[in-house]
């Protein structure tokens, strides 16, 4: 049974009943479109939409923390600077594929053999900016290659650049 320190008009039962309660019932000012409504672990607070950047998600802290906006995963559309290397990809023994138009057109096996799913693979048939090559690297081109005035091709050590 619920108890209740007060009083109330005569014509009021003080309780709350089940589902007797919605947003509407609950005070917090400064409301705006896209505000959040969440519980501190004390009071009602909210999440304001004015301090978030566009394409950001809610991002929950856990348990015992309070969620915040922040972006959803590691990449996000349109680039991003990560700071680090990141990795994208599966932890299991899974394909990856990479989609355009509702169709996986590179799929890399979880073997690492990699599958352009047209059947070809296109490059430029210029280059104009400098380009270096890792070590033990073996390179190929659909040729004929043209390679601009100034600019420098650099094989690594022990690597090799095919033109078919």
């Amino acid at each position: 049974m619920a108890s209740y320190i007060g009083s109330a008009p005569p014509d009021r039962d003080p309780t709350v009943g089940i589902n007797a309660v919605d947003g509407t019932h609950i005070d917090v000012s400064g409301n705006a479109q896209g505000d959040l409504m969440y519980y501190n672990g004390t009071d009602w607070a909210l999440l304001t939409a004015a301090s978030s950047s566009s394409g950001e998600a809610v991002l929950s802290g856990g348990v015992g923390a309070n969620p915040s906006w922040g972006s959803a995963g590691d990449f996000k559309n349109g680039g991003d600077a990560g700071g680090a290397v990141r990795t994208l990809g599966n932890t299991d023994a899974f394909a990856l594929g990479l989609e355009t138009n509702n169709i996986d057109r590179l799929n890399i096996a979880s073997d690492g053999f990699a599958n352009h799913t047209l059947g070809m693979v296109g490059n430029a048939a210029n280059i104009a900016t400098d380009v270096t090559t890792a070590d033990n690297t073996n390179a190929s081109s659909a040729g004929p290659m043209t390679i601009d005035t100034g600019v420098t091709v650099e094989l690594g050590t022990n690597s090799t650049w095919t033109i078919v």
